[in-house]
C-alpha cells in the first residue's frame, strides 16, 4: 500500500516504483480467472468506491498465481523462440478496472495475415519476436506470414521431407507432420502467423498474453494449441500488398501541450528520433533532442491509451505502445494516429529513426 501526494494505491505485484510505502494487505484485489471475474467482474474495487484501511497484526497467505496451460490437439511447440506470444485484437472496455488492451503491437500487419487465411480481423495469431521457433502441426490448415520480413520454412514429410520457403502475405496449406521453422527476422521487429481456425487460450476475454499485468504467457516448448473449423475457401492463394509505409508518423498535439513552450513542441517535431534499446510492448522510449518543460514535469496520474507520447521529467519521449497502462502522471505532448502506430511498434531499436509530423482531426 503506497502513497504519491493525494493519491494512495495497492500495488498489484511486486514491481519498481517511486511510492512510498505504508503496509501491506494480502486481500486479492483483482481476479482475472473465471467463474469470479465472469460474475462480479475481476476487480474488488471500481471507480467511485470508497476504502477505509484497517490496521492487521497478521496477513493471511497470498493465493498462488495459477499456472496458464496450453494442451490443445491442433499444433505443437517444439521450440518456442525469441519472446513469442499470442495476441489478438486485445482486451476492450475493462480500461474502466485497470486493464490494458495489450493486443497486436501492429495491428495493420497482424490483420494482413489473418485475411491471408480467411480469419477475422482480431483472431489470434502468434507475434514473433526473432528467430528460433519451431512449429509441428498436428491438423491440416493454412498459415500465412506478415510484419516484418519472416525467413521460415516448412518441412514437409508427406513430400519426402523437403524443405520450402515460406512466402509472406499469402495463404500456405500445411499438413499433419509438417514443421514450420523461424530463421530470421528483418526490417522490423515483429512478424506475424496467422493459422486459420487457431483457438488459444482466453482470460478475459482475450487470447492477448500481457506479461506486465502476467495474463497468459508467452509460449513455451511443449505447448500444444487449439485449431478450430475454419473455411478453406476464404484462403487467400495470391500474396497480398504489404501494408504502406509513411515517411513520418502522424500526431494530433496534446492534450498537456500547456506543459510546453513554443520551443519544446517545436523541439519535438523537428527532431529526428532514434528509438532506443529499452523501448518494449509498454512504450518506445526515444533517443535525441530533450524536450524541455515550461510547467509541471509531471501531473495528476490521468487516461492514457497506446499512442500518448509522455514526456517525464528527463525530456525523453515516450510513445505508449499496446501494453501501456491505463493511467500516467507524464505530461502528454501528443498522441500518434492509430493507424501509424505500428511504424513506431516495428522500429528497430537502436537503428530506426522517426519523426512526427502534426495533424488536425479535420484532416484524417
Amino acid at each position: 500500500v503506497a502513497i504519491a501526494g493525494p493519491q494512495t494505491g495497492i500495488y498489484p505485484r511486486s514491481l519498481p516504483g517511486g511510492w512510498n510505502l505504508l503496509g501491506k494487505t494480502s486481500l486479492s484485489l483483482f481476479n482475472p480467472s473465471p467463474p469470479i471475474a465472469a460474475v462480479a467482474g475481476p476487480s474488488l474495487l471500481t471507480p467511485g468506491d470508497r476504502v477505509r484501511f484497517i490496521p492487521a497484526t497478521t496477513l493471511d497467505p497470498i493465493d498462488p498465481k495459477p499456472g496458464w496451460r496450453n494442451e490443445g490437439d491442433g499444433v505443437e511447440v517444439l521450440e518456442a523462440g525469441l519472446l513469442t506470444t499470442v495476441q489478438d485484437g486485445g482486451r476492450h472496455e475493462l480500461r474502466r478496472v485497470a486493464v490494458p488492451w495489450t493486443g497486436f503491437a501492429d495491428a495493420a500487419s497482424a490483420r494482413v495475415a489473418n485475411l491471408c487465411v480467411g480469419n477475422t480481423d482480431h483472431a489470434a495469431a502468434i507475434e514473433i519476436c526473432g528467430p528460433g521457433l519451431k512449429l509441428r502441426f498436428l491438423k491440416s490448415t493454412f498459415v500465412a506470414l506478415a510484419g516484418a520480413n519472416v525467413s521460415a520454412q516448412l518441412e514437409r514429410a508427406d513430400l519426402e521431407g523437403n524443405a520450402v520457403a515460406i512466402p509472406g502475405r499469402v495463404a500456405v496449406r500445411v499438413r499433419p507432420s509438417n514443421v514450420l521453422t523461424v530463421t530470421g527476422l528483418d526490417a522490423g521487429t515483429r512478424g506475424y502467423l496467422a493459422i486459420a481456425g487457431l483457438h488459444p487460450p482466453e482470460l478475459l476475454g482475450s487470447a492477448s498474453v500481457d506479461l506486465g499485468s502476467g495474463f497468459l504467457r508467452p509460449l513455451a516448448s511443449g505447448d500444444r494449441l487449439d485449431i478450430g473449423v475454419f473455411d478453406s475457401d476464404r484462403a487467400r492463394r495470391e500474396p497480398l500488398a504489404p501494408v504502406r509505409q509513411r515517411e513520418s508518423v502522424r500526431v494530433i498535439l496534446g492534450p498537456q501541450t500547456h506543459h510546453f513552450d513554443a520551443a519544446g513542441i517545436a523541439s519535438f517535431l523537428d527532431t529526428s528520433w532514434q528509438v532506443g534499446l529499452d523501448s518494449d510492448r509498454v512504450g518506445a522510449r526515444l533517443d535525441g533532442a530533450r524536450v524541455a518543460h515550461s510547467g509541471a514535469k509531471e501531473i495528476i496520474s490521468d487516461g492514457m491509451v497506446p499512442g500518448c507520447v509522455q514526456i517525464p521529467p528527463d525530456g525523453r519521449p515516450i510513445v505508449m505502445l499496446s501494453d501501456c497502462p491505463t493511467t500516467g502522471g507524464y505530461p502528454k505532448i501528443a498522441c500518434v494516429v492509430s493507424d501509424d502506430l505500428g511504424l513506431v511498434a516495428q522500429a528497430i531499436p537502436g537503428r530506426t529513426e522517426i519523426r512526427f509530423v502534426s495533424v488536425s482531426v479535420d484532416t484524417l
